[in-house]
């Protein structure tokens, strides 16, 4: 990993990553919020779903085309308001691109958010015993940047289908690449939220 001029940046230099299924091996990410233990100052993260106002998020990526990995937000819900540990009130995730991973299936339902349509998928999952609810947006048309992106539409549709609730507190919004294989030369160029 690499970060030029301590700014909201990184790039991953080397990987060695060789999986083709299961968990990805490596989840490099930038954030805003609380994360196992580690705080971003001034953040007003974590805050109750309920009380959020408007967060936002910019994210600019470069991704060379080999390998298998996904560039994703990864949002955090707990029913307690937690700093540390497995959070299990939710995981939202949004991807705005991937590569080597199959195709959604014909009848995967699609939404309409922030301009444009998303591959909408929900499931259980769980690591070491414990599980939560994960959510994954998946952008129809990838794309390798987003600007001023409205998280508040995502976790409306996902609150209407009861996957989070509106008391549960939202931890953090992390941008990064889930990696299986390959993966060197995936970077963040500028990495921006509000909450």
């Amino acid at each position: 990993m690499s970060n030029s001029d301590a700014g909201p940046n990184f790039a991953v230099t080397q990987s060695s990553a060789n999986s083709k299924g299961g968990p990805p091996l490596a989840f490099p990410y930038i954030f805003l919020g609380c994360s196992w233990g580690l705080c971003t100052s001034g953040s007003g993260l974590p805050a109750r779903v309920s009380a959020l106002h408007d967060p936002l998020t910019t994210w600019t990526a470069s991704l060379p085309a080999g390998g298998l990995w996904d560039a994703t937000y990864d949002i955090w819900f707990n029913q307690t308001r937690i700093t540390t540990g497995q959070a299990t009130g939710g995981e939202l995730m949004i991807w705005m691109n991937s590569h080597g991973q199959p195709v959604p299936r014909a009848r995967t339902p699609v939404v309409w958010e922030d301009h444009a349509r998303w591959y909408l998928k929900s499931w259980m999952t769980q690591h070491a015993g414990i599980k939560w609810r994960l959510i994954q947006f998946r952008r129809v048309q990838p794309v390798s940047a987003v600007a001023n992106l409205q998280l508040s539409p995502f976790i409306d549709q996902a609150k209407s289908h009861h996957w989070i609730k509106p008391s549960s507190w939202m931890l953090n919004i992390d941008a990064g690449f889930e990696i299986w294989g390959g993966g060197s030369g995936l970077a963040t160029q500028w990495f921006g939220a509000r909450s």
